[in-house]
């Protein structure tokens, strides 16, 4: 998702830019787009620097972590970037890293790039392990029946043999 930047005159500036990005943005092939990515927000631009803030939104569709039915979750954020339109490189002192909200572009830059800010938000707010819901059953171990959808004819569970002299141990008491 790229914002134009080339003719843009000094300013407060709206922006609303609304886009799919590539399956490649994201880091996990459980997950995909429900619908596209929304920035919307301000670009202030003066004569050597932009500022960027902006609201993402977008929902995605997840494989439950117990009984792999998709799950669609609505992630969203803000983004504050700083741009400094310069010609020289940054001094010794002076590092930045990527952590930093500063980015340094070009005084030719056409266009500032918001693909590595969205791709960010978006991979910090997947969830570490994605639920239907919290009293999700999950999925029979015998048979893999979705134990959601009702219980299955596997019957209970028989207990590993190995641990019999453990359960005898606490019968005693």
């Amino acid at each position: 998702m790229q914002i134009a930047i080339e003719h843009l005159a000094e300013g407060l500036h709206p922006i609303h830019l609304e886009d799919t990005p590539a399956a490649d943005f994201l880091p996990d092939e459980d997950c995909r787009f429900a619908s596209p990515v929304k920035v919307d927000g301000t670009l202030t631009v003066s004569e050597n620097s932009l500022v960027l803030q902006a609201d993402i939104a977008v929902a995605m569709t997840f494989s439950c972590g117990r009984c792999l039915e998709d799950v669609e979750e609505h992630i969203s954020g803000e983004i504050a970037t700083y741009y400094e339109k310069t010609d020289r490189a940054i001094p010794e002192g002076e590092e930045l890293t990527e952590a930093d909200d500063v980015e340094i572009l070009d005084y030719s830059a056409k266009a500032i790039d918001l693909s590595r800010r969205i791709a960010e938000l978006v991979n910090l707010n997947i969830p570490m392990k994605p639920l239907c819901s919290e009293d999700c059953r999950g999925l029979c171990p015998e048979c893999g029946r979705n134990l959601n959808e009702g219980a299955c004819s596997c019957g209970t569970r028989q207990a590993d043999p190995r641990w019999h002299t453990l359960k005898t141990l606490l019968k005693e008491d």
